[in-house]
């Protein structure tokens, strides 16, 4: 049977939807506690556990079929995402599926003017924009409240930089409810 793991599932939105979809385990991780206890009492046929910051995962090696992450390599530093994508590596088997989405150049229409010529400078700059860090999630992550960030990458950037990790077979601008691209990634 195919397993398959949302990372950053919060609440289950998606989660709650793949097991009448899909012939597969399904596994639910994130980093809110209160949604994963939420999840795990009224969403049946998942496995949902709470994960920390930083990986790993609590998962063996090549043990998922495909990784699902939706809006959060949106958050994450430039740093944290390469340790993040070297563990998506890590647990998927050889030609699983990454399938993960990113806030592209089409995500700037909807900044304020100030913040979009900043990301845009960023972006043409480092192909990544990582600097804007809202205080949303200061309560929950303590001293570490630097961590949670509105990231935007440069469509460039991820073909060039994500390929040391899973062959990008495409990117889908906007496919995600309109709002941010759809990456999609193979493992070698």
């Amino acid at each position: 049977m195919k397993k398959i793991l949302d990372w950053g599932c919060g609440a289950g939105r998606l989660t709650q939807h793949l097991p009448r979809m899909l012939q597969a385990e399904i596994h639910g991780v994130d980093i809110d506690a209160e949604n994963i206890a939420w999840a795990a009492a009224n969403i049946p046929d998942v496995q949902f556990a709470p994960i920390g910051l930083d990986p790993p995962l609590p998962f063996p090696d090549a043990s998922f079929d495909a990784v699902i992450g939706l809006s959060v390599y949106t958050h994450l530093s430039e740093e944290d995402q390469f340790r993040w994508l070297a563990e998506h590596r890590r647990i998927l088997k050889p030609g699983g599926l990454l399938l993960v989405t990113v806030a592209a150049e089409s995500a700037l229409k909807r900044a304020r003017l100030p913040k979009m010529i900043r990301y845009a400078r960023e972006m043409r700059r480092h192909g990544i924009s990582d600097s804007d860090i809202p205080p949303l999630f200061a309560g929950m992550l303590g001293n570490r409240a630097d961590y949670y960030r509105n990231t935007r990458h440069a469509t460039g950037y991820v073909l060039a930089r994500w390929q040391y990790y899973f062959d990008i077979k495409g990117i889908e601008p906007s496919g995600s409810q309109a709002q941010q691209d759809i990456v999609v990634g193979v493992r070698r």
